[in-house]
């Protein structure tokens, strides 16, 4: 049999199973578990391959994407919405949990490795939800990573979360918003660790000392929000910091500029880095350049056909700067073993570190809640007013689990219908409502 994540090879599980599931009306709240049919047939199920990865044996991945085709068991999702090795016409929620399925393999001993796979102790089942508030779908009863640097689904979660509130935050502020993007200067040879607390470094010494609360008091500062982020590119890891400065109105940009570059470039020197005088601190003051930065903020680039072409002859693009996601979906689709390796070095790095950070008072200032929720609690909180479509036992939702087909059941899902949902895990070999036949 599947272990409790559905791992395994499919070969093993044999003819057919039995499992429990159940079918609820969109009214339901807790509905009545009905015994159900779970056939398992091979022919029409895909590979899972339930050999754990170890840390350090990202080329055993590689090994294993040649062995099926691509890598692991991602080869349905190219098959299935376009070539082998392109993920252009993957729809979204698909493309994330297949990603998440690469961090899994990079990641094993990590939370996203269970995360929306393994149920959480206690529940009744797995549930399948749905808003008609907002249209979507999503799933209960699921242990969630809450990681927005590890896991692509929780990330998109979190991230979204968070730009709403910055939104909120910058359109309720009546006075000016400066914002700035503070680098170091580095190199290939540069390890993102020693990088991040550079940077972290040098920005708690510029924020510090009574030079900075002349410099707030000058420019009638408020507070800031910064934020956290990094690329890859022919010169290594480059992380960086956003930062919106919450100013009042009528700042003069330039003697503002002048005075944040002096300080940052001191604050780096004392920390034993350099920063370039022309590049190390980017500073833009104007509204659409503010509500662009907001608009695009935690979401990632899509994967287009023009990354296709510049990234399948060589793995990835070594003169441009790479979105971490796109070093994820390198490793994935082509079987970049080396993009593997980053995104790995960076998830280890990055783990731990906050994204978005508010200076103290300015969420009650701004009229946001003071008490500012932790990525782990937003990644798992309930939609008030979700209903319930179906809840499978554990030996249907591993069926769910074995065909790599939990975002598209929540696809369907969205649909609202409970009726559509049937008809799919009908299709995945789960008949729910049925009465269970021991002789089949």
């Amino acid at each position: 049999m599947l272990d409790t994540l559905g791992g395994g090879f499919l070969s093993k599980v044999g003819g057919s199973g039995k499992g429990v599931g159940l079918l609820a009306q969109p009214d339901s709240t807790l509905p009545t578990v009905v015994k159900s049919t779970v056939r398992f047939a091979v022919g029409d199920l895909h590979p899972l391959d339930a050999g754990s990865v170890s840390s350090g044996s990202v080329g055993s991945v590689a090994a294993r994407a040649a062995r099926l085709g691509t890598l692991g068991t991602l080869a349905r999702f190219a098959s299935a919405y376009g070539k082998p090795g392109q993920t252009v016409g993957i729809p979204p929620r698909v493309r994330r949990f297949m990603l998440q399925a690469g961090a899994r393999d990079l990641l094993p001993n990590e939370r996203v490795g269970v995360c929306l796979r393994r149920s959480i102790p206690g529940t009744p089942g797995v549930s399948v939800l749905y808003s008609p508030r907002q249209k979507a779908a999503h799933y209960g009863g699921l242990m969630v990573c809450g990681s927005v640097w590890m896991c692509p689904v929780c990330s998109a979660k979190i991230s979204e979360r968070r730009r709403e509130e910055l939104a909120s935050a910058v359109a309720a502020w009546g006075g000016q918003i400066i914002m700035a993007t503070f680098t170091l200067q580095h190199t290939a040879a540069d390890g993102l660790v020693s990088l991040l607390d550079g940077l972290q470094e040098a920005m708690r010494k510029m924020r510090s000392g009574r030079a900075w609360m002349r410099f707030q008091e000058q420019h009638g500062m408020v507070g800031s929000v910064r934020a956290l982020e990094n690329t890859d590119g022919i010169n290594g890891f480059h992380p960086h910091q956003h930062v919106l400065f919450f100013v009042a109105g009528g700042v003069d940009v330039d003697v503002f500029t002048q005075q944040l570059r002096d300080r940052w470039l001191a604050s780096v020197a004392k920390v034993g880095r350099y920063a370039s005088p022309k590049w190390g601190l980017n500073v833009k003051a104007t509204t659409a350049d503010i509500a662009a930065y907001v608009a695009k903020w935690g979401k990632e680039p899509k994967w287009t056909a023009a990354h296709e072409l510049a990234k399948a002859g060589s793995k990835r693009g070594r003169g441009d700067h790479s979105s971490m996601s796109e070093l994820l979906e390198s490793f994935v689709v082509l079987g970049d073993v080396e993009a593997g390796t980053r995104w790995r070095e960076y998830a280890q790095a990055f783990k731990g570190r906050k994204q978005l950070f508010y200076s103290p008072g300015l969420r009650a200032l701004l009229g946001l809640i003071a008490e500012e929720k932790t990525d782990e609690e937003v990644a798992a909180e309930a939609v008030e007013d979700a209903v319930v479509l179906a809840v499978l036992d554990l030996a249907a939702w591993r069926v769910v689990l074995a065909n790599d087909a939990r975002a598209e059941l929540l696809n369907v899902a969205s649909s609202g219908d409970p009726v559509q949902v049937r008809s799919f895990l009908l299709r995945l070999g789960v008949e729910l409502g049925g009465i269970s036949d021991d002789s089949s």
